[in-house]
């Protein structure tokens, strides 16, 4: 399920159609709830339209079998014309990180598309940004922000950097994350929207599972929209 919130109505759109992906897009993905997931539906989406898509991170990201951890910009070229996609990243043991910046222009320039995730969470569902986080590069022009809906009325204390949390909200990190909160954290420039400066930005509601969900989903939606803020609302469950 992917939808679209606009004009107080929810419209089937596919991720592609609702980012208003084009060539060239350099795009994070920060936030917590489904980041690699997004990036993963994204690619399966663009790969689909014979778009070269290059996957990397400049933070860490759990490392798959076919990551490519060698420094080696003729062998990300080879693989990105096998098959129009490559996950990148200097090796970290069970995970990957971040290209020096040159070697990262410099792959960059070989897709369509770049996609970056650019913020860890620990899995957790909801986070709040730490004085460095989330990491964007100068040229990344658009950034897509994830809350996983399953944070909604869980205590503070088992979120994403839970003391900065509380203190942003003004709460005790054994009080409950409500809609309001993250309506707050979204709309503020102290968190979700720290550091976005003139890139387009958007957001998934992520992990809507239930009719419940949904609902809440729709009423925080429908705040941030009236802030112009674009958003969406999804469920990846049935889609990998």
């Amino acid at each position: 399920m992917f939808l679209e919130y606009t004009k107080k109505k929810l419209i089937n759109k596919s991720i592609v159609e609702y980012l208003q992906v084009k060539n060239q897009d350099i795009i994070s993905i920060s936030g917590a709830g489904g980041k690699t997931s997004t990036i993963k539906l994204l690619a399966k989406n663009l790969v689909r339209e014979h778009k070269k898509v290059l996957i990397t991170t400049t933070t860490k990201m759990f490392k798959t079998a076919d990551a490519i951890t060698i420094r080696d910009k003729n062998l990300l070229k080879q693989k990105l014309k096998q098959q129009n996609w490559v996950f990148t990243g200097q090796d970290y043991g069970k995970k990957i990180s971040s290209w020096d910046e040159e070697f990262l222009r410099e792959i960059i320039s070989l897709a369509d598309i770049t996609l970056i995730e650019a913020d860890g969470a620990k899995r957790l569902p909801f986070k709040f940004p730490k004085q460095k986080e989330p990491v964007y590069i100068s040229s990344s022009n658009k950034v897509v922000y994830i809350v996983g809906m399953s944070a909604l009325n869980q205590p503070l204390k088992s979120l994403c950097r839970a003391e900065l949390l509380a203190k942003f909200l003004q709460k005790q990190v054994n009080e409950n994350l409500t809609k309001n909160d993250i309506i707050k954290v979204i709309s503020s420039e102290q968190g979700a929207r720290k550091d976005i400066g003139r890139r387009d930005f958007f957001v998934i509601l992520n992990q809507v599972d239930t009719l419940l969900a949904l609902k809440e989903a729709i009423f925080i939606a429908e705040k941030l929209t009236e802030c112009k803020i674009k958003v969406a609302i999804s469920s990846y469950r049935d889609e990998f």
